[in-house]
């Protein structure tokens, strides 16, 4: 009878701690900036000759490093380093406040946010961020730019809603013709 008795809490337990473990409260989230760290700045942003290492092709004209363990410290509250963004106050993130974070500027292609000479609109060379992308980044900047915690819905990760294609003609020339010369593909 004991050990019955005893056989049965043991189950129960076990049934317990199964039941504890599969409750998603209980489960541990990755951080949001680590999800922005993950899915956009690893493969789109912290590559060879890009914001990789000090050594990289363009490290002095940016000077940014986006590797994980070093990107949050290079982003967050940090005065750009490209001359007409900082002339214009902007910070890379500025916490609470995406429209004076230069990392909104670079990753839209609008040209409506490249309000100064900024440069190139980012990742140079790949595929442009998704809208649900963008706005996931605009959400963990306007709460904050915590390092840790859960600031927006990582799904929006996951939408890959392209930002369109902002080019527009020139209005019709008197004489000459016109060219555009679509997205290509430069061997590293």
């Amino acid at each position: 009878m004991l050990r019955n008795l005893i056989l049965i809490l043991f189950i129960l337990s076990g049934i317990s701690l199964f039941i504890v473990s599969c409750d998603p409260a209980a489960v541990q989230q990755e951080s949001s900036f680590d999800l922005i760290q993950s899915k956009i700045f690893t493969p789109s942003c912290a590559i060879s000759s890009c914001h990789a290492t000090e050594s990289d092709a363009f490290y002095a004209q940016h000077q940014l490093i986006l590797t994980a363990g070093k990107s949050y410290q290079n982003l967050v509250e940090v005065l750009s380093f490209n001359a007409a963004a900082k002339a214009d106050g902007l910070f890379r993130v500025k916490s609470g406040d995406p429209e004076n974070s230069f990392l909104v500027h670079k990753l839209h292609s609008d040209g409506s946010h490249h309000v100064g000479n900024y440069g190139s609109p980012m990742p140079l060379g790949l595929p442009k961020l998704s809208f649900g992308q963008l706005e996931y980044i605009e959400q963990w900047i306007q709460a904050g730019a915590p390092l840790t915690g859960i600031t927006g819905d990582a799904a929006l990760l996951d939408d890959q809603t392209p930002q369109p294609d902002y080019f527009e003609p020139l209005a019709e020339p008197q004489s000459g013709f016109q060219v555009r010369v679509g997205p290509f593909t430069v061997a590293p």
